[in-house]
């Protein structure tokens, strides 16, 4: 699977292996390929089995330009304001803080639980441009609370849909 942008592709994964198991948030998703996917362009996020879970992020849809940009590829951000750290086992993806008074902003934890199962346990999207975030209890898509839902076999636990912004 490619994603075509007006000038170019998104630097995502064409060829990954998925965890069997996802869990987003207290919701389980057995055989799905991401945790959430766009009906209109990349997922937002894309976890792939290695040594320790590696990760794609796109932000958007954006306000001008191209409409969605790779801002996390296997591990290294590709913007400035993205930092990534890894500690005990745990991955985590924030906001860098350009002003003191503003605390970085936690993107997604993640951790894998073996060599088949990993576990989204913080998520905060609204930066990266989408109305998604959700922690160890529950995860929010707009108003809709999900908690301890299951998917089996799906493309994605969560498919959204973007019409004109989320």
């Amino acid at each position: 699977m490619t994603f075509q942008i007006q000038d170019g592709k998104y630097d995502l994964p064409t060829d990954f292996e998925p965890y069997r198991v996802l869990r987003i948030c207290s919701n389980v998703a057995t055989g799905a390929r991401y945790p959430i996917a766009r009906n209109d362009g990349p997922p937002p996020l894309i976890i792939a089995r290695g040594p320790e879970p590696r990760l794609w992020m796109t932000a958007g849809p954006l306000p001008s330009g191209p409409k969605y940009r790779t801002i996390l590829r296997e591990n290294v951000p590709l913007s400035p304001q993205v930092s990534i750290s890894s500690m005990g086992g745990v991955i985590t993806v924030q906001t860098v803080a350009l002003d003191h008074r503003v605390a970085p902003i936690v993107l997604v934890r993640v951790k894998a639980i073996s060599q088949d199962e990993v576990e989204i346990s913080d998520l905060d999207l609204r930066p990266a441009g989408l109305n998604i975030h959700g922690d160890s209890s529950a995860l929010y898509v707009g108003g809709s609370r999900f908690e301890h839902g299951r998917s089996i076999a799906a493309e994605a636990f969560l498919t959204i849909s973007i019409q004109g912004g989320a």
